[in-house]
């Protein structure tokens, strides 16, 4: 996410809520990893790219070890407000797409950074990603695309989640990391390969 920024957009549809460009304004030129490095590392431990297939099935470095599934999958980013942020959910499910995980970071009273992945515990589709960016695009609302790494663990053993999060972030930069379904963690890391390659010598 380093080489990507926010920049601000005039929200104005009618049927949602104003969302000011001063709202955005003042994180419009920072850039994302900054401030991942910083505000999002409170809350990791708790809370682009073409692609024509599936990435459970095309991505090479999916990896499974036993009852370990480790995949790269889409997350998409956003800066707006709490009412802009519940719209966009209830538009998402009426679509009928399922949101698999999701962080969700208050940075002013009028401003939220929401982070959030799209697919169920099989697979991410990518007809379901495009058209959740239609609907960001339809609305005027600016995005960052990114990969990030998901990894399940059906039988997850206490302290588990925190050893990987610690072995990868004390090797890479940590951008953002979060649950999601199933024993799911999302993490995504200045380098998800090299990030894979730490998980499976810490699992298997």
């Amino acid at each position: 996410m380093s080489d990507y920024y926010f920049s601000s957009c005039d929200y104005s549809n009618e049927s949602q809520s104003d969302f000011s460009n001063s709202d955005v304004s003042n994180f419009s030129n920072s850039n994302v990893s900054d401030f991942s490095n910083s505000s999002t590392s409170d809350f990791s431990n708790s809370s682009a790219s073409d692609f024509s297939n599936d990435f459970s099935s095309s991505n090479q470095d999916n990896f499974s070890c036993c009852d370990v599934s480790i995949e790269e999958r889409t997350q998409l980013s956003i800066i707006a407000n709490s009412d802009t942020i519940c719209d966009l959910l209830s538009e998402i499910a009426c679509k009928k797409i399922s949101l698999n995980g999701y962080s969700y970071l208050n940075l002013n009273d009028s401003c939220s950074l929401f982070n959030f992945v799209v697919g169920n515990n099989k697979r991410q589709n990518s007809k379901d990603v495009r058209t959740v960016e239609c609907i960001l695009d339809k609305w005027c609302i600016n995005y960052i695309e990114s990969k990030t790494i998901r990894v399940t663990l059906p039988n997850v053993k206490s302290g588990t989640f925190a050893k990987i999060y610690c072995a990868v972030s004390e090797n890479l930069d940590v951008f953002s990391s979060f649950f999601g379904e199933d024993n799911s963690l999302y993490i995504e890391t200045s380098d998800n390969c090299k990030a894979i390659k730490c998980i499976k010598s810490i699992l298997c």
